[in-house]
């Protein structure tokens, strides 16, 4: 199992997934690609700690070049949102929620201070 931590805006959440769920997104995401940007698989048992580390590594500098070419996407078509797939794999729904509900906290501080202010 991996952990990914991702911090958005001052926002931080951790997702874990196995290098098969890496596997699957990737071939989703990129269904005509020959060859994958996945670290190779290991064919016998993968408990080897310097393989392990070299591993979590590479998957670090996948994830991250796989949000910087979806945010550079996403520019280049004008859209401010990241493709469900990556979305998902990568819990944004934490995020969104998090930011809908403080912004929804801001605009209800606002609305009872103004009613405090009308009141009195």
């Amino acid at each position: 199992m991996y952990t990914i931590q991702l911090t958005v805006d001052g926002y931080t959440w951790v997702v874990e997934r196995r290098y098969s769920e890496f596997d699957a997104m990737d071939m989703r995401r990129f269904p005509d690609r020959k060859k994958s940007f996945l670290p190779p698989k290991k064919l016998i048992r993968n408990l080897d700690a310097e393989f392990l580390e070299e591993r979590r590594m590479e998957l670090e500098k996948y994830c991250r070049a796989l949000l910087e070419l979806e945010v550079w996407y996403q520019k280049q078509k004008k859209v401010n949102s990241l493709p469900l797939l990556t979305a998902k794999f990568f819990d944004f729904h934490q995020y969104v929620s998090s930011t809908v509900l403080f912004y929804f906290g801001l605009l209800l501080q606002r609305v009872i201070w103004k009613l405090l202010q009308e009141a009195f």
